[in-house]
């Protein structure tokens, strides 16, 4: 389904030919962003597309040096929307053999009225049209890929952050390719995938499910790279997207969700309890707690549950049972009440102790334990859970020596809470483990067998999340 376009940017001719046979084995089809190039050499030039499909890009050129181009007979010429529509017919005449690529580009927002943009453009007469704009919230990428399948096919994506939804799944909404970027530093638009990126998916085809994260923020998550190489290792066809979606952008969201064949979803702050108005069905527990944080598409109806509860607990009681044990929890939001709703429910003695005492009362209440301000926290108690995201919430002499802390942080895996309780000899439980007992679960939900999904995530976890290579500016993902 659908092929990968890896552009060649240069900037010199040498380097051009590099990235050629680079990516010559990897994708079928190659851009020259001619714009990039320093040299315009057309004798070496030709020596170096020899042999390759090949799209010529010049932004900004002018039409004696389009021309010049067009006689190296590219495959495809991308030409600018904007440029006289009696240059493009007579381009077309002289090179018949040069398919046209209408393009056009906005890199400040995306139109809302992309069909009449569409319309527009196609006054002129092309093989392919492409669409490229800003994307300034993931409404944009939707009205996008909602477009794009209409008119399949057509070359259509969002750049920016927000964007970068498109560029996977527009694939699988029809788009004839994709545009890869070698690496990072080559990339020639704003996120634009890299190969890199796109090795870590399972193969995208007619049957590919969609599975995502939405939240905000959810940029420093790199969830998406220990769900896709999950899926990819244990076959399951799928592929794991990042949406950021605000609480104000879940109606418009949810009503392209329905018509757009995802297939499960995580949910992270701060979309656990706003999300519940949405859903048609949802687990005792998860109402109880009144938050979910996993979402299955079935049959018309979406489902909601609640793993977090359990995925902590879980790695909790792999070193320590919880009965009849004083259970500390600092922080009251969305993780904090699946937490409280668990420990209690396996005989735990909670206390919810929080920054603004109104909340911790409010959960207090709601589950019948014990609730305070953060400053009254005690230097006394045998498990302590931090679920805020604060890196060091109380002071580090009020940890209690010798008891169990957990911070359900994933990033970094060492947190500052969790060193200072290590020095004070705690038994320790990393956010890491919380997280790959909930994922586990998730999966369990989206209907697939849980073996060797515990061993797969928590391996791509410890690999990838917490390897050296990991940049400094990712190390403070929480709770999702």
């Amino acid at each position: 389904m659908g092929v990968w376009c890896v552009p060649i940017v240069g900037s010199s001719l040498e380097e051009a030919a590099s990235q050629v046979e680079e990516a010559a084995s990897i994708a079928s089809l190659l851009e020259f962003r001619l714009d990039l190039f320093t040299d315009h050499d057309t004798e070496r030039i030709k020596k170096i597309r020899a042999n390759h499909r090949v799209i010529f890009t010049l932004r900004g050129g002018s039409q004696e040096e389009i021309r010049k181009f067009a006689s190296l007979e590219p495959d495809y010429f991308d030409l600018e929307s904007d440029l006289p529509e009696n240059f493009l017919e007579e381009l077309s005449r002289d090179f018949p053999q040069v398919k046209q690529i209408i393009s056009y580009h906005n890199f400040s927002e995306t139109p809302a009225d992309l069909e009449g943009l569409f319309q527009g453009m196609k006054r002129r007469s092309a093989s392919l049209y492409k669409i490229a704009c800003q994307a300034n919230s993931i409404l944009d990428s939707l009205r996008m890929l909602d477009f794009v399948e209409k008119h399949r096919p057509i070359l259509g994506m969002c750049m920016g952050e927000k964007g970068e939804v498109t560029r996977i799944l527009g694939l699988l909404k029809g788009a004839p390719w994709i545009y890869v970027a070698l690496d990072s530093f080559r990339k020639s638009a704003p996120g634009q995938l890299t190969i890199q990126d796109l090795k870590r998916f399972s193969p995208l085809t007619p049957e590919t499910d969609i599975y995502g994260l939405i939240g905000s923020p959810i940029s420093q998550s790199i969830s998406h790279i220990t769900h896709n190489k999950t899926m990819r290792d244990l076959q399951i066809p799928g592929v794991y997207v990042k949406m950021e979606i605000l609480p104000n952008e879940l109606s418009e969201f949810f009503s392209w969700a329905r018509r757009s064949g995802l297939r499960g979803l995580s949910v992270t702050m701060p979309l656990k309890e706003a999300i519940l108005p949405y859903l048609d069905e949802i687990h005792p527990d998860a109402k109880k707690i009144g938050a979910v944080n996993t979402l299955l598409f079935q049959e018309g109806k979406i489902y909601g549950w609640n793993t977090d509860g359990i995925g902590a607990l879980d790695a909790i009681e792999a070193k320590q049972k919880v009965a009849g044990k004083r259970f500390m929890v600092l922080g009251a939001g969305g993780a904090a009440r699946a937490i409280v709703f668990e420990a209690k429910r396996r005989g735990a003695l909670v206390e919810v102790y929080n920054r603004t005492k109104e909340r911790a009362l409010q959960l207090a209440h709601e589950f019948a334990v014990v609730g305070r301000e953060l400053d009254a926290f005690p230097s006394e108690g045998e498990i302590v859970i931090n679920t805020t995201p604060d890196p060091l919430p109380i002071l580090p002499e009020k940890i209690p020596p010798n008891s169990l802390v957990m911070d359900i942080k994933t990033l970094p895996k060492m947190t500052r809470f969790l060193e200072e309780a290590e020095s004070r000899g705690c038994t320790l439980v990393f956010g890491y483990e919380m997280f790959v007992n909930q994922a586990v679960l998730q999966y369990i939900h989206w209907g697939y067998e849980s073996r060797g999904l515990h061993s797969t995530l928590e391996t791509h976890s410890l690999t990838h999340l917490f390897s050296s290579k990991v940049p400094e500016e990712q190390k403070l993902l929480a709770d999702s």
